[in-house]
């Protein structure tokens, strides 16, 4: 007598397997990433930032309305335009065909946002109408070289949030009482405490 295979575990098995790379992989892209870089270096800005100010929460990303806007995909956006003098030398690095994802992801035409304007308050006449209030918004707006220091607050909360992970304690993975520090180290520490019977 022949024995029938178990339909029901085979089924079970694969639908766990199905369902563990569903889990595994929804936390390893670009985009949740990047968001989890965002919220930390939010976080760590807010710590530090002086509630006397009444600084208005701000992203990192220029405005969807300002000129310095980018409305392309943030975790695969299409590459920008070289100058003319570089472009013959990039077509083509080193003689060699370059990578097949450049082509895929195309590229922008002009890196500055071309409509704009249109989101400029006027009145009937096409005239930009302007107060002390609506001057200083336009300028924060436009300004590219407060765009730079956004960028390079939030580009100094990054490291300072590496820097708390790794002193952070990590989960070894195991059963027993020991701990590591999965940090960097040098030859001369040890950052293991393990208990023993």
């Amino acid at each position: 007598m022949v024995k029938e295979p178990r339909q029901p575990v085979a089924v079970f098995q694969c639908g766990l397997t199905a369902l563990m790379v569903c889990v595994l992989a929804g936390g390893c892209s670009r985009h949740q990433y990047r968001l989890e870089a965002d919220r930390d270096a939010e976080c760590l800005v807010s710590e530090r930032t002086n509630s006397a100010w009444l600084l208005p929460d701000r992203t990192v990303a220029a405005a969807s309305h300002s000129r310095m806007a980018d409305l392309s995909d943030p975790d695969c956006g299409p590459l920008p335009p070289d100058d003319p003098a570089a472009s013959v030398y990039m077509s083509r690095p080193y003689k060699s065909g370059g990578a097949d994802v450049w082509r895929q992801r195309g590229s922008l035409p002009e890196v500055e946002f071309s409509h704009w304007q249109e989101f400029l308050p006027v009145n009937e006449d096409g005239a930009v109408r302007l107060n002390r209030a609506g001057s200083m918004q336009l300028a924060l707006l436009h300004s590219r070289d407060y765009q730079t220091e956004v960028e390079s607050v939030y580009l100094q909360a990054l490291p300072v949030s590496l820097q708390r992970f790794q002193y952070d304690t990590q989960w070894y993975g195991r059963s027993g009482l020991g701990i590591a520090n999965r940090g960097l180290r040098t030859s001369a520490q040890s950052d293991t405490l393990t208990l023993t019977d």
